[in-house]
């Protein structure tokens, strides 16, 4: 779990930089409407298309080569989440591409980084790992950090019959005048779709 977390924690810091030169820039903050405070770099995030705003390369339908299924995995999915955690916050403006979302290309927006985790209930005897997602459904899931895909990762280890998973999100949280927009991208939390297999330890 700790070691989950200490690469959690290294690949965000990686993808955050690409957008955040912290070293030229300070923290600014703004209050909004309904008394949220936040702290923001100066800098404003340009996002022309969805997969730069997500992070997220384009999925294919093929699965990956290292994955076997088995005769004795079992294909699952579950929906929801059990947690969020806030990672970060940026301003950032948006393409041609927000518009289909009621949302405005010419507005910046605040925009919340977020981590969704769900826990899987399995007993000990399986072990899971990450189903398959393609262009068909990857809008119900966010992004696995390890693959820079549509997915999430799953702990090897399980905790009291549960399996902690987690993918990575956004959330345009406010407008540049303060008023909540509370927008989710790709999906509602509540909507996730977790797609895995459980597959049959041997000993």
């Amino acid at each position: 779990m700790i070691f989950m977390k200490y690469v959690f924690i290294s690949i965000l810091t990686i993808l955050l930089v690409s957008c955040q030169e912290e070293d030229a820039n300070h923290l600014l903050r703004y209050s909004m409407k309904d008394g949220m405070i936040l702290y923001t770099q100066e800098d404003v995030c340009n996002y022309e298309s969805a997969n730069s705003f997500l992070n997220a390369e384009s999925n294919f339908r093929k699965k990956p080569e290292d994955v076997v299924i088995n005769q004795d995995s079992k294909k699952d999915s579950t929906y929801g989440y059990d947690e969020i955690l806030s990672v970060s916050w940026e301003r950032a403006k948006f393409g041609k591409w927000i518009e289909k979302y009621n949302l405005d290309k010419k507005k910046t927006y605040f925009v919340q980084t977020i981590k969704v985790i769900k826990l899987i209930p399995s007993s000990g005897e399986y072990a899971l790992t990450e189903g398959f997602y393609n262009d068909y459904n990857k809008d119900s899931i966010g992004v696995n950090l390890n693959t820079g895909k549509r997915g999430f990762i799953v702990s090897s280890s399980n905790t009291n019959g549960r399996y902690e998973a987690y993918t990575i999100m956004k959330k345009i949280g406010y407008d540049d005048n303060g008023n909540s927009v509370g927008f989710y991208y790709p999906i509602k939390p509540s909507n996730i779709k977790w797609k895995y297999f459980k597959i049959k330890t041997i000993w």
